[in-house]
């Protein structure tokens, strides 16, 4: 990006990974996420997802990826691309952090709430 190329970046969603789920810990916690406004993607869509982002990203002229834009969008810093496109599940819109849920979301999934 700093040399004239277009960058795709994006954090990944939450994501139920075998390698994640393998886990118990997190295999109940993400069980119980979805009561408190989460959504935890299947490896599947989160791929479909993240291709479908970096093809936008490579193919739109017009975004904040591409450096000919960056002062259209303020981007002063290649940091910066990292907040213009997000699929969260619902992370960055929540009233809490899921440090603060991973208890209550497992006793959520062992009660079948």
């Amino acid at each position: 990006y700093e040399s004239g190329h277009v960058a795709s970046t994006m954090v990944a969603p939450s994501t139920a990974t075998i390698s994640v789920i393998h886990n118990k810990t997190f295999a109940w916690a993400y069980g119980g996420m979805p009561s408190f406004g989460f959504e935890i993607f299947k490896q599947e869509t989160t791929n479909a997802v993240m291709s479908a982002v970096l093809v936008h990203d490579v193919m739109n002229g017009k975004g904040p990826k591409n450096p000919t834009n960056r002062r259209k969008f303020g981007v002063d810093n290649a940091l910066k691309l990292f907040s213009s496109e997000s699929v969260h599940g619902g992370l960055w819109r929540a009233p809490y952090t899921v440090d603060s849920l991973g208890e209550a979301s497992a006793l959520i999934y062992f009660e079948g709430v």
